[in-house]
């Protein structure tokens, strides 16, 4: 019974593992998918793309919002910015509605964009190239122009 116990301990600890790696800088990033897109608005073209991962509960995630939209204004030529939230729109819209923000959000309530990005807690983005390659992961707070010139 022990060896089973620590075979499936062993089996879990190499799946979290291999899950938690899933994203390296310079690979092709996982597609982002999304259940509904706020105002019918989708993120296209081949254009360099900054995802952010929003919850409603989180401070610095609303903090973000602002810089999110001054980035789209910024670089929207090049960028496209799109946040996502694995709440629904009611939780979703109340950050949105009357600001005028003018990047992409959408709700994951599948979670299927938060497990391809193996997000674990927010605040959490990724920089995604033109040719789909992740090229940044953090804080957006810590996004600093330098680094978005060079994804785009």
């Amino acid at each position: 019974m022990k060896k089973i116990v620590f075979g499936l301990l062993a089996l879990t600890l190499t799946a979290t593992a291999a899950q938690a790696q899933r994203l390296v800088i310079g690979e092709k990033a996982p597609e982002i998918k999304v259940s509904q897109w706020v105002d019918g608005r989708a993120a296209t073209g081949n254009k360099a793309t900054l995802i952010d991962f929003f919850h409603s509960s989180n401070a610095q995630c609303i903090a973000n919002l602002p810089k999110l939209n001054t980035l789209q204004e910024t670089y929207g030529a090049r960028l496209n910015v799109v946040v996502v939230s694995s709440e629904g729109m009611d939780k979703l819209t109340p950050y949105l509605d009357s600001k005028g923000y003018g990047f992409y959000a959408g709700t994951d309530d599948a979670g299927k964009t938060f497990a391809a990005y193996s997000v674990r807690f927010v605040p959490f983005a990724a920089l995604i190239d033109s040719r789909g390659r992740l090229v940044w992961t953090g804080n957006v707070a810590s996004l600093t122009d330098e680094t978005i010139k060079k994804a785009l």
